[in-house]
């Protein structure tokens, strides 16, 4: 029989008052009831994740938190295989090197720090930023890290030697959001003086200052092929960007309120949103028009989702429902009932024929799409906040107020 317990502190009983001792936080089998028992110290992060991220493998992940530190997680068992100790502050930002080897952190007490995934030990810690580091990234070859600070700066570094090879300077307000261009030759970073930048990497110049939103550029990304970005911002609007003219190729607005989830239909060609507007908006991503608009939510939309076949979307709402929308006329296919709070996120299955929702209620839910019927329900200890199925459908993963992630 195979237990797990959370252990705070050295001696704690079990249900059937049975005592169990664990010492230095290490694996100690007992006996209860005639049963051998192996028990498992879980501590997970004792305050909120801040960061995520997989393994180029996929079979880790990797988190940063409030608490301090750096915990590497096992897919497969859930089981914590690691933490990294060493930040003296919030770590905000984590990152695996390409070939899944090194781990690279970003945090509040003005470093980053290098990580050597097996040992967990600090490989090196990079000084030379005055603010915190909001934002860390390795390029394609892992032999450069770049780092974005509230010093108003981008940090290029020398992996190997710890150095830095270059600072970018120029935004007027914070850095929020940073990242290589794909072939690694570019920069990009997103602030709040409401501006992205694109920066040369070999010369550390400023490219090209994109301007247009309202408010503080939060998170930045490049296309695949690298001659778009894509950027999202407080001021409730995504932006789609050409890299040689640095214009605006489309502006995605139309709500009234906060846009709180999007999803690209699985073909490309369309965008759905949802806000605190209480409606969903379907896109055209080439004109960046309102194809339609869905009403039906009594409350503020928390989550939206494509189907695989892009022809039906879910919703969840604060009104403590979950809605199937038909995409071609915008109506209710149907509403399922059952949560009794709001419900933050939904998704659909891979096959298109189950969704998932997460509630404030405390629980994940799995529903039949073509019946409506509830099929199970999963009890969490806290509010949860994200929810997602595995690619063959045979699992989920919930990320919770209780400061953990479930499979």
């Amino acid at each position: 029989m195979l237990l797990y317990f959370s252990c705070a502190s050295s001696s704690q009983r079990v249900a059937d008052n049975k005592e169990y001792i664990t010492e230095n936080n290490e694996q100690r089998s007992i006996r209860a009831d005639g049963l051998d028992v192996e028990v498992y110290p879980q501590l997970g992060h004792t305050s909120p994740i801040i960061s995520v991220c997989f393994s180029p493998d996929r079979k880790q992940v990797l988190s940063g938190s409030f608490d301090r530190t750096v915990k590497l997680w096992d897919i497969a068992s859930g089981r914590e295989i690691r933490t990294f100790f060493g930040h003296m502050d919030s770590v905000n930002s984590v990152s695996f090197s390409p070939d899944g080897k090194q781990v690279l952190s970003g945090s509040d007490d003005i470093t980053l720090k290098l990580w050597n995934v097996d040992s967990g030990e600090v490989i090196r810690t990079f000084l030379e930023h005055t603010g915190l580091i909001r934002s860390v990234c390795f390029n394609h070859d892992g032999k450069q890290v770049l780092s974005g600070s509230n010093d108003r700066t981008l940090k290029l570094w020398n992996v190997d030697s710890g150095e830095v090879i270059r600072t970018f300077s120029g935004h007027t307000g914070l850095i929020r959001s940073v990242c290589f261009s794909p072939d690694g030759k570019l920069v990009l970073s997103g602030s709040t003086d409401n501006t992205l930048k694109l920066w040369d990497i070999n010369n550390g110049e400023v490219i090209r200052t994109f301007f247009g939103h309202e408010y503080w550029v939060t998170s930045v990304s490049f296309s695949p092929d690298g001659k778009q970005v894509l950027s999202g911002s407080i001021d409730r609007n995504l932006k789609l960007w050409d890299i040689d003219s640095g214009q605006v190729i489309r502006t995605f607005y139309g709500h009234t309120g906060l846009v709180c989830s999007v999803s690209s239909s699985p073909d490309g060609k369309q965008a759905l949103s949802g806000s605190d507007d209480k409606t969903l908006k379907l896109w055209d991503i080439d004109s960046g028009q309102v194809i339609r608009t869905f009403y039906g939510h009594t409350e503020w939309i928390e989550s939206v989702s494509f189907s695989p076949n892009g022809k039906q979307a879910l919703s969840s709402s604060w009104d403590e429902t979950v809605k199937l929308w038909d995409v071609e006329n915008g109506k209710v296919i149907r509403t399922f009932y059952g949560h009794t709070d709001w419900v933050n996120s939904i998704s659909f299955s891979s096959d298109g024929k189950q969704a998932l929702s997460g509630s404030d209620d405390k629980t994940v839910r799995l529903w039949d799409i073509d019946s409506g019927r509830e099929i199970r329900t999963f009890f969490e200890s806290s509010y949860v906040n994200s929810i997602a199925f595995s690619p063959d459908a045979k699992q989920v993963l919930s990320g919770s107020d209780d400061k953990t992630l479930k499979l």
